[in-house]
């Protein structure tokens, strides 16, 4: 399950974290975004080990330029600090496992 997380414990996270971190950013408003939510949340429960937090860019609109963010949803992979992968097309559940499996320890 995606931890709705705000700008400081986003920060502290990846500056803890040696591994990964996927960021899934998204918008109050986008039914898109709810929907690539669910499908996250499935294929995260399968991949424990990763931590992952939600991630409202209304709140947060500095990642957008930094990160180059084109659209939401996105999730974004970042290993110490840096984005390793971006992805904007949630085709379902066992897609973003696919994805996201190889960053697992």
């Amino acid at each position: 399950m995606l931890a709705e997380a705000d700008d400081y414990e986003l920060k502290q996270t990846l500056w803890q974290t040696e591994g990964p971190v996927v960021v899934f950013f998204h918008t109050p408003l986008c039914g898109t975004c709810k929907v690539g939510r669910k499908m996250l949340d499935v294929a995260l429960a399968a991949l424990p080990d990763i931590p992952a937090f939600a991630c409202n860019l209304n709140a947060m609109p500095h990642y957008a330029q930094e990160w180059q963010i084109e659209s939401i949803p996105c999730l974004v992979v970042v290993e110490r600090l840096k984005v390793v992968e971006k992805i904007y097309a949630f085709q379902s559940a066992g897609h973003l496992f696919r994805v996201l499996q190889p960053y697992c320890s």
